[in-house]
């Protein structure tokens, strides 16, 4: 058996065993010391689904027959891919053309997945490493904290398996800016990150701060050697020079989604403004201004059309980013 069930030995027991190829990925060694976790070669392209199948798995075994996502784009079309896959009605805060496809329902509940079940299947990551290599550090990206956690949880089970014989330090990297980072994924709520720092704390490791051209910079060396990593996706490499002379293993959590529809500079900026604050037109011509010369007419026009296209909606007297418009965001 290949995949996150290989280990379900050491994974909390289930029946239903839904799967879909996930796990299994490889672990590239591209120095004497240095190893790429490619986590984009899992079915819908990030970490998410190991969590994914597990949860699943373990809802078809309650008898639950409805799951509700959260809004990081990764982890919902995962959830929603498998709970497609195991016949669950599924209901998400934004929607795309691969979540209809995928029969997903809009939803404005606001839910955040704080229930460890949930990220349990991150573990195998951990089981997988240990197999392959004895690494001195883990370098992994930070955002809600659940994969640092579920990681070195997954090291100390297969230290005690046998598996190991001495635990590695964990390494956890995150944007150095809370709003406005390219690699915006892992700026949501912090749901684990008490958890997260004491399993850093714990390993003899430390957290890393990333600024958005240290992450630029790890995703250009990535991509020339192969690896086409979303920003958050890459976060972790942006560290490769705080653990040097060490054996160390990366986690690229996350492929690059291009968007295929150029929507062009001015509306990104647009839009990535109004994501942060709602604002009238003079208000984003004011903010615009700082980033570019253009006339309050221009910016009219680019919210008509945006407005067109569903991206945006005004609602009293202010323009608001829709749940089209953040899709767009979370993929560019």
């Amino acid at each position: 058996m290949r995949g996150i069930w290989k280990y379900r030995d050491l994974l909390p027991s289930v029946r239903n065993r839904v799967t879909l190829g996930e796990g299994g990925t490889p672990l590239f060694q591209i120095s004497s010391e240095i190893f790429l976790k490619d986590e984009s070669r899992n079915p819908t392209g990030s970490f998410e689904d190991r969590a994914s199948a597990f949860a699943v798995s373990w809802l078809l075994d309650r008898g639950v027959r409805k799951v509700i996502c959260d809004d990081d784009i990764d982890r919902c079309l995962s959830l929603a891919t498998y709970s497609a896959a195991a016949g669950l009605e599924c209901f998400a805060p934004l929607m795309n053309l691969p979540l209809s496809l995928l029969g997903a329902k809009f939803t404005e509940e606001r839910v955040s997945l704080r229930e460890p079940f949930y990220h349990l299947g991150e573990m195998t990551i951990a089981f997988e490493i240990a197999e392959e290599v004895e690494p001195d550090a883990v370098v992994i990206p930070m955002g809600s904290g659940s994969n640092v956690v579920m990681v070195w949880k997954g090291f100390r089970i297969a230290s005690e398996a046998g598996m190991i014989e001495r635990l590695p330090k964990i390494f956890a990297v995150r944007p150095r800016l809370s709003k406005g980072s390219i690699a915006r994924e892992l700026t949501q709520e912090p749901l684990f990150l008490k958890d997260a720092l004491r399993a850093v704390k714990e390993s003899g490791g430390r957290v890393i701060e990333a600024g958005d051209e240290e992450i630029i910079r790890a995703q250009r060396s990535l991509a020339k050697m192969g690896f086409l990593m979303s920003s958050s996706g890459s976060v972790a490499y942006s560290a490769i020079k705080e653990v040097r002379e060490m054996t160390s293993v990366f986690l690229l959590t996350g492929r690059f989604r291009g968007f295929t529809r150029k929507i062009g500079e001015t509306k990104e900026i647009i839009l990535s403004i109004l994501a942060e604050c709602p604002s009238s037109g003079y208000s984003l011509w004011k903010s615009v201004s700082e980033h570019r010369k253009i006339s309050i007419q221009a910016i009219y026009q680019h919210l008509r059309e945006l407005e067109e296209r569903e991206m945006v909606e005004k609602r009293d007297g202010k323009y608001h980013v829709t749940s089209k418009g953040r899709m767009l965001l979370a993929e560019i």
